[in-house]
């Protein structure tokens, strides 16, 4: 059996708002997605793969992602507030003026991308990591 593939090619330039709540997704792959100025509050995301992937001024609300993949995505302008990510990994993704306040990334896998998002308490910006590789440490540190 072959997960569900949600993909889209013919983007539309301004993707309008969404407000999306208590969302459940399990093992199926979002492809050339774009979510923009939208806000997604206390939903589950369990071996979902993200791919190609564009967030713009999304705000993550009390959101979990569990065992997902996020391959080649844009974060942008979007806030992460009170989720954790477990078991997940972070392959060519940009992060450009994103912030994580609250949230745990538990055992996952991040490349060096994500030190754009460090821990800044003067800020209110706070992002809390555990058991990271260890070459995203070194970059991480070196900042």
């Amino acid at each position: 059996m072959f997960p569900l593939t949600i993909e889209k090619f013919n983007q539309i330039p301004a993707e309008s708002y969404q407000l999306i709540t208590d969302e459940k997704l399990a093992g199926i792959i979002v492809a050339h997605q774009i979510l923009a100025g939208s806000r997604v509050l206390s939903s589950t995301y369990h071996n979902v793969t993200f791919s190609e992937c564009v967030f713009y001024g999304v705000e993550f609300i009390e959101t979990t992602f569990e065992d997902c993949n996020f391959n080649n995505c844009t974060i942008t302008f979007s806030h992460i507030k009170n989720c954790k990510f477990k078991n997940c990994t972070f392959t060519d993704c940009k992060w450009l003026a994103a912030s994580s306040r609250h949230s745990v990334f538990e055992d996952c896998e991040l490349d060096p991308h994500l030190s754009a998002l460090t821990e800044h308490e003067s800020n209110g910006v706070t992002l809390t990591i555990t058991n990271l590789q260890q070459d995203f440490l070194d970059t991480a540190i070196a900042c």
